[in-house]
């Protein structure tokens, strides 16, 4: 059986890899790619196929050859039952780890129901508020159309009034009798102005029921539009190391510190913080944006804990992604790269999952879930084959951000 099932795994995987050395894939255009993760995840993509099959192969050959010798050996020889009933045990053990995780995904993304109802109860009259940071744009805009959409009222960050107004104008269109409300903030300047940031938050949400926080946003400020993404660590200027790590982390440490006040009084309330797949493997040539990412994954956990302990019914979410087809990168959805609207469903959906960190979205859990059963070899030759790729292909002229 094991034979068998081993001999099936590695003839297709061959012939997918045949067919995929024999594909010419029309690759889009890298300068199309507006944000870290878009550029990561079509880069990912590609390797998964040229560098994780051919490696994943290369196992299920040895794994073969090994079954075999295994299966010659057991068939003249009989473990005792001191050893083979640990081996057995073993076995049982693994198996049944492999299974739960199985269950646990197919709980998780088919059949758990959200507990984002409990967040979006009018409790004394007042009808519950989220405040997006980060909203105008991309996964934001997606968020704003799907809480909207389910009648909750709007708190839109962004840094330039016009952008906001017209989403504002955009919303109530779609959403008749939803009240929206502007945040005008600039996350890379702002940030080192406590007063302004106090008042401008304070104002945003006197006298409302503020239920959600979702910590979007993060990059650059765009400052990478003038010059590659993948860039070597002490190669980058200190002002665009700041750009990084003012946007990506130490503007939703601020604003959550802000926030939360607010979101203790109107309990139960949430919080999700938007990360990136980067935070959990090393990829070279981003790490101020990886480090942030990763900033914001245990800066949500503890603070999860935090909340837990002191008994505030405040739920804290940390969100993985990859790639995500937003309007900038100009790629249609598909199942490895669902629209703006499609993730921001996902992530809501994962709400009151126990977790306090997740891959939300199912085709991301998939990829990067199968991506971390590979050996770590296997797991670093894919990411730092990657970087170097997008970093040769930058320096040729074609620009990631």
């Amino acid at each position: 059986m094991v034979l068998s099932t081993l001999a099936a795994a590695n003839r297709h995987l061959q012939r997918l890899s045949a067919g995929i050395a024999d594909a010419n894939p029309i690759a889009p255009s890298l300068s199309s790619l507006r944000k870290p993760h878009l550029v990561i995840a079509y880069a990912l993509e590609e390797h998964i196929l040229r560098v994780t099959l051919p490696a994943v192969t290369f196992q299920l050959n040895k794994m073969d050859s090994l079954a075999r010798r295994f299966h010659s050996f057991n068939s003249s020889t009989h473990f005792p039952p001191h050893v083979s009933y640990p081996l057995a045990l073993l076995g049982t053990l693994w198996t049944t780890r492999k299974l739960y995780e199985v269950l646990s995904f197919t709980w998780l993304h088919f059949l758990r129901p959200s507990s984002l109802p409990r967040y979006l109860t009018t409790s004394a009259g007042e009808k519950p508020w989220a405040l997006i940071s980060g909203a105008t744009d991309g996964i934001g805009k997606g968020f704003t159309h799907e809480l909207a959409g389910r009648g909750c009222n709007l708190v839109l960050h962004g840094r330039t009034a016009s952008k906001l107004e017209a989403l504002k104008i955009e919303l109530q269109a779609v959403h008749p009798g939803v009240d929206v409300r502007l945040l005008v903030l600039d996350a890379q300047k702002d940030v080192y102005d406590p007063s302004k940031m106090a008042s401008s938050i304070s104002s945003a949400l006197d006298g409302i029921s503020l239920r959600i926080l979702i910590n979007n946003i993060g990059g650059n400020g765009g400052s990478g539009a003038a010059g590659p993404l993948f860039v070597p660590f002490t190669s980058q200027s200190p002002s665009q190391l700041d750009a990084w790590l003012d946007i990506s982390s130490r503007f939703p440490t601020q604003l959550t510190r802000q926030c939360l006040p607010h979101l203790a009084q109107h309990q139960p309330a949430l919080i999700l913080n938007i990360g990136s797949g980067v935070s959990e493997y090393g990829t070279p040539f981003l790490c101020p944006y990886s480090g942030a990412k990763a900033y914001n994954m245990a800066f949500s956990r503890s603070l999860r804990a935090e909340l837990a302990v002191t008994g505030a019914d405040v739920e804290c979410i940390g969100i993985l992604l990859a790639g995500v087809a937003t309007e900038r990168s100009g790629r249609a959805a598909s199942f490895a790269e669902p629209s703006t609207k499609t993730f921001a469903r996902a992530c809501l959906g994962v709400v009151g999952s126990g977790h306090d960190v997740v891959w939300a979205y199912v085709g991301h859990h998939l990829v990067f879930g199968l991506l971390g059963q590979m050996p770590k070899w296997v797991i670093e030759k894919v990411f730092r084959g990657m970087a170097l790729k997008m970093k040769g292909e930058e320096e040729k002229g074609e620009k990631a951000l």
